[in-house]
């Protein structure tokens, strides 16, 4: 999920939040799979956390699916037991996702406005967010798109709309449901509607004092989760408007890390036990890859699920779900991670339009010069 990718080169390890070296992974498996950033570095933790999101995420669609499955076998205790209670926790990924995005995007503006570094650049903003989101996922939903009307559950001109309006991040606003292509779409739609609002958001961090400035931002996450979200409806209910309180913990976060957290010649002794988890080079490098894999993960569920459902389905619900887990999720990442390192990484490269540009260039003028040449 595009949890504040495209922001990552303005991450840098330092105090409090970067007390853990930033992770420069050798060669092999880890070192094609890991992100790309501007500055060769990044804060590892926020990836480990992307990686507890995406498995949340994961989890919760895995048994959700594999439930429903027993409930139409008309299994006894289908979907019962901790282990779907538990996984059932797993959609407030997303809302963890949405808390990583506010502070990741937010991070460059509150530098900007707290500390006098560099000035964000609008246009440099919004193109990297083009650049950098906008191919992997009008691929996979084209991929989906096509799939879809292969076969035949739908009229291709009723897929043609959908698909469109899923393209432009309008599905929830127009039909008030989540998308027809990719159902996990909608909080996608989300984040692009977070992405267009966050510099005027981010003005936020211009209010002195620092008192004064928190208290405005806890009071709108407040007003925000407590006033505006639960009387959300109809369309509503998928947007921004729903889920807005998310992204202000981010900010806050942000706020603390640029003025108080990055100070911090070491990290606080109740942060070092989380660290060390967070700082977990698998963890880190499989977070990398969230967004993909939120791309992939519900269409790939579902075509593979209804293949491999009826393995153990008469044993226990917790066989079942662990065979089903087994059986899917080490696929998954393997079909993630070939799709993120031929589409997502390579658009990591901020220089990739120019670089794509030049090539299409030299191949042409390759092309006129192969015929005069043949011609000597």
């Amino acid at each position: 999920m595009r949890a504040g990718d495209g922001a990552e080169a303005e991450l840098q390890p330092s105090g409090f939040a970067g007390a853990t070296p930033a992770i420069r992974l050798g060669g092999g498996v880890l070192a094609r799979l890991r992100r790309r950033t501007t500055s060769g570095q990044f804060i590892a933790e926020i990836d480990s956390l992307r990686f507890f999101a995406i498995a949340m995420v994961v989890a919760y669609h895995l048994a959700d699916f594999v439930a429903e499955s027993d409930r139409r076998a008309h299994l006894a205790n289908a979907g019962r037991g901790w282990f779907y209670e538990l996984a059932s926790y797993g959609h407030y990924g997303v809302q963890l996702f949405f808390m990583i995005s506010g502070f990741v995007i937010a991070l460059p503006f509150a530098r900007y406005y707290l500390a006098d570094e560099q000035r964000v650049r609008l246009k440099a903003y919004f193109l990297r967010r083009l650049t950098r989101l906008e191919p992997p996922y009008v691929l996979a939903m084209i991929a989906f798109a096509l799939i879809l009307a292969a076969r035949h559950r739908y009229p291709p001109e009723v897929v043609g709309r959908h698909l469109g309006a899923s393209l432009l991040y309008l599905h929830s606003v127009i039909y008030a449901q989540r998308s027809l292509i990719d159902t996990v779409a909608w909080s996608l739609e989300i984040e692009v509607q977070f992405y267009c609002l966050a510099p005027l958001l981010a003005t936020l961090f211009a209010i002195r004092p620092a008192l004064l400035r928190r208290s405005i931002m806890v009071a709108l996450l407040v007003v925000t989760a407590f006033l505006v979200a639960p009387n959300t409806a109809g369309r509503w209910r998928l947007t921004l408007a729903a889920f807005l309180q998310f992204f202000f913990v981010g900010f806050l976060v942000a706020d603390l890390y640029v003025t108080e957290w990055r100070r911090q010649p070491r990290a606080p002794w109740w942060w070092r036990g989380p660290q060390a988890i967070l700082g977990h080079p698998w963890l880190a490098t499989i977070g990398g890859m969230c967004y993909t894999i939120y791309l992939v993960h519900f269409p790939f569920l579902s075509f593979l699920g209804h293949l491999t459902l009826p393995i153990a389905q008469h044993t226990t619900p917790l066989l079942h779900l662990a065979a089903q887990a087994l059986l899917i999720v080490p696929p998954l990442l393997i079909v993630s991670s070939v799709y993120f390192m031929l589409v997502e990484r390579p658009c990591m490269d901020r220089r990739w339009p120019q670089t794509l540009r030049d090539r299409v260039l030299g191949l042409r003028s390759s092309a006129e010069l192969a015929p005069s040449e043949g011609a000597r």
